[in-house]
């Protein structure tokens, strides 16, 4: 504990777990799609819904901890969009800049001018759309590009029912 300033890092490495999970099912999920994935779910059913029930709940407790630990909202809130923006902005950016170019079944004029790809940018500010022109479009969900990107918005309405119930004195009360 000395160590990590009195922070325990245990949770940080289930946490990281947990979310490597949630991507490999999503992964599963998207690529094969809701037959497979409904086939291989019942013959792991209890671990299968679990994952996402225990990484909400671990960012939870994580998540109400920083609140806690900053001296002000607005420190709480700083804090937030420094580990969201970054990374959302980097994935959306490559997704949209790299890979769509590279497998886009559309000219690249068009690609680089449809409205679809000047939207999925809006996922860095929390807006989700999930396609780009031309790219994955046969998939067993056709043309889903980070359909891990539902939790955002579930994610952003969390922080801010936190930020509520620190506003009216509710977190920090024993």
């Amino acid at each position: 504990m000395t160590e990590t300033n009195n922070r325990a890092s245990g949770f940080d490495y289930l946490r990281l777990i947990l979310s490597l999970a949630v991507i490999l099912w999503h992964s599963y999920v998207l690529s094969e799609g809701r037959d497979a994935a409904h086939d291989l779910s019942q013959f792991f059913l209890v671990p299968v819904r679990s994952i996402l029930i225990c990484f909400f709940a671990l960012s939870g407790f994580l998540v109400a901890g920083s609140l806690l630990r900053c001296k002000t909202l607005f420190m709480f809130l700083g804090l937030r969009v420094v580990r969201i923006v970054p990374a959302l902005f980097l994935e959306v950016t490559i997704s949209a800049l790299l890979l769509g170019p590279l497998v886009t079944t559309v000219p690249l004029s068009t690609y680089f001018s449809s409205q679809e790809f000047h939207s999925y940018f809006l996922n860095i500010a929390g807006i989700i759309h999930y396609t780009l022109p031309g790219v994955f479009e046969t998939n067993p969900f056709p043309k889903v590009i980070n359909g891990q990107l539902w939790t955002i918005p579930w994610e952003l309405e969390c922080y801010v029912a936190l930020s509520l119930l620190s506003l009216v004195g509710i977190v920090g009360r024993r």
